[in-house]
């Protein structure tokens, strides 16, 4: 067993005195590696109250390297005791998502206080899972430190638990041991922003390779004229080529009181945004977003989508089992859905508003970094690790996507650089954002996994054989979009089509065009789905585990079949096969079992077997649109049936040659 001493959170809900908190702070710096400051704020009157933390913050700067500070708005709290055990689990564990199984988390309330012998021997043992750490009236006396192995026993004194010992205890547990006995009105009246050159207000800092780019900004934001004369811009050249974030970082520490915006070279309002609309917008959700450590901007290309609609550059980036991706693209569309304050993974740096606190806190950026890319990604897991969360808003700016970063990317050199900040990326995050329940996933009974082999796995086999080599893959029914990262590596594409919100959301959020759509119209639904298409070519179109849950599949696949055929490519489909050996045997000894996935899923309305789908897919009209099986676990049943199957050709045990049409049919033999 390692002699290391156990890392050590200090967690304790900020009471309004912030010399309390520099009192504490200062006494057990030597032996708490984090302290968790959690902040209630009230809501008087419908307008929110600042954060005292922050207005004090100078007296708390110099302890700022230690602290993580969650901030809990007044909706959350909202006067209502009950709502105290909410702030245990939404925000105390917000503050504590690096936790690991032999850090020890800090618990005391009620009066209880915590000494300072108690924690450091408790910092040391290496073995418990609750400990006692001391309280001004405890029983052993000041500076005790006694184990147990029961919460309630423990709960009179001050806490030392493990994480799986917090995570077995419930709200109530836990609120009662943090002394949360009410609702929450700390904070204080906001602080009304006055002109632009008030210095409660951001910088806005600019760095920039060349002087013909301080002109762009400055003619771009009317800089010198009315439009833009009082907003707070700075310049500063990066003659050294330190590198976009590096140059972030020196301009930012110019300013060491201040809030941040940054803005690149290649941005610029929108074009109907003659008065700088877009910077008092963004304030004012700032204002409203007292839990944010940064609040970014939703940036648009200068040009439209095929489709007419404002197309994404960035509205937020994503963090999907440890790939960085990021919502945008020249076909995705600035839509309808794009409305409110929305929570991120990580936030671009361009077009981003940044409080001072946590610029404080995290500080510079990794050096493990090199020039750029990735950094910014690095530096929002770290202001999340601090407490804060990151949003996008509503607020827009066209960012040209022609910032002097892309030229040099031609070069092996930094193409180089940009590999190994990818890596060290990996190596420093991967372990924590691929732990189970880091990120907050919606629940969603059909959120399938890609794997090579099955059901997904094959139709991207398929598409590869036999569909086109580019162009637009739509995927209908697609629920959280299984087949949709590896339908983009391998250069399509991906549209996904649903009828559930939260599935939609979801792949937006990772980064995919998707769209709602009813089949219960099928020649409606055809119309959106040309409409979404636009001037782009359909490489391909599938349909899996979907057809099993309508009612009126036949027109539906007629509709998706006219489509495929009348753009000259494939469609694939999958259904369970209901005629499978496994079922047959359950019907022999009496059994129909519906399950929750499966074969017997309970949403099936229809049940499907290999006869009965040639029968939909083929409409019987005697034409020469062949059905082709080709599922892995099918291959292997076909050959020892007579067949052989070869390079997308079906030849029946009879000899006779079947062709195979522009659509293509999988048929899913699912085991269970």
């Amino acid at each position: 067993m390692t002699s290391t001493p156990r890392r050590v959170f200090d967690c304790f809900v900020f009471d309004g005195s912030v010399d309390r908190i520099v009192s504490r702070l200062s006494e057990f710096w030597d032996v708490v590696d984090e302290f968790v400051v959690v902040e209630p704020i009230s809501d008087p009157d419908e307008q929110q109250a600042s954060s005292a933390i922050r207005q004090c913050w100078a007296q708390l700067r110099p302890y700022a390297k230690k602290i993580r500070h969650v901030v809990v708005p007044g909706s959350e709290t909202a006067g209502d005791a009950a709502l105290g055990e909410c702030l245990v689990w939404n925000a105390i564990l917000r503050g504590l998502i690096d936790l690991e199984a032999s850090d020890l988390v800090l618990l005391s309330g009620g009066g209880c206080q915590l000494t300072l012998d108690a924690v450091a021997r408790a910092r040391q043992d290496l073995i418990h899972d609750v400990i006692e750490c001391g309280c001004s009236h405890a029983r052993g006396g000041e500076g005790s430190v006694t184990v147990s192995g029961s919460w309630q026993a423990c709960r009179p004194q001050a806490l030392a638990v493990t994480r799986d010992e917090l995570a077995r205890r419930s709200p109530a547990e836990l609120a009662a041991a943090f002394g949360i006995d009410g609702a929450f009105d700390h904070g204080t009246a906001p602080t009304a922003r006055q002109d632009q050159s008030d210095p409660s207000n951001p910088m806005i800092i600019c760095p920039h390779l060349r002087p013909e780019d301080e002109l762009r900004v400055r003619d771009a934001f009317g800089l010198d004229d009315a439009r833009g004369r009082d907003l707070p811009f700075f310049f500063w050249q990066d003659t050294e080529l330190i590198g976009p974030e590096r140059a972030f970082e020196h301009c930012w520490s110019q300013f060491p009181d201040r809030d941040v915006i940054i803005i690149h070279p290649d941005m610029r309002p929108m074009p109907n945004d003659t008065s700088n609309r877009w910077y008092e917008d963004l304030l004012r959700w700032v204002d409203r977003l007292p839990d944010a450590a940064a609040v970014a901007c939703d940036l648009l290309y200068p040009d439209p989508t095929s489709t007419g609609w404002p197309a994404v550059q960035c509205a937020g980036g994503t963090l999907i089992n440890g790939a960085i991706s990021h919502l945008g693209g020249r076909e995705f569309p600035y839509d309808g859905s794009f409305t409110g304050a929305r929570l991120v993974d990580w936030v671009t740096f361009g077009g981003l508003y940044l409080r001072r606190s946590f610029l404080d806190i995290v500080g510079s950026f990794d050096p493990d970094y090199e020039w750029a890319y990735v950094m910014d990604v690095d530096y929002s897991m770290q202001m999340r690790v601090a407490g804060g969360n990151l949003y996008q808003v509503p607020v827009n700016l066209i960012h040209e996507e022609s910032g002097s970063t892309s030229e040099f990317l031609i070069k092996e050199e930094y193409q180089q650089k940009l590999r190994s900040n990818q890596e060290t990326f990996s190596r420093k995050w991967g372990a924590l954002l691929t732990r189970p329940g880091f990120e907050s996933q919606s629940a969603h009974e059909y959120a399938n996994q890609y794997a090579e082999g099955d059901a997904f796995g094959r139709c991207l086999e398929l598409i590869r054989r036999h569909g086109r080599t580019s162009g637009t893959h739509i995927d209908i029914g697609c629920g959280m979009g299984a087949v949709a990262d590896p339908i983009r590596d391998h250069g399509f594409d991906y549209v996904g089509f649903d009828l559930d919100q939260t599935a939609v959301d979801r792949l937006r959020a990772r980064g995919f065009q998707a769209q709602l759509l009813d089949l219960g119209d099928p020649e409606g639904a055809r119309e959106a789905i040309l409409d979404v298409l636009g001037h782009r070519e359909l490489a391909s179109v599938s349909m899996l585990d979907c057809l099993q849950r309508l009612p009126n599949g036949p027109e539906v696949l007629r509709m998706l079949r006219q489509l495929a055929e009348g753009c000259g490519t494939i469609l694939v489909v999958s259904v369970p096969n209901v005629s499978h050996f496994d079922l047959g045997a359950k019907l022999l000894s009496g059994r129909w079992d519906y399950t929750e996935t499966g074969i017997l899923d309970r949403t099936h309305v229809v049940h499907y077997t290999e006869e009965h789908l040639r029968d939909v897919a083929l409409l019987r009209r005697g034409a020469r649109h062949i059905l082709t099986i080709e599922m892995h676990r099918a291959l292997r049943w076909l050959q020892q049936a007579g067949h052989e199957v070869e390079h997308g050709r079906l030849a029946t045990a009879r000899g006779a040659e079947q062709g195979v049409s522009p659509t293509i049919f999988k048929r899913h033999f699912q085991r269970q």
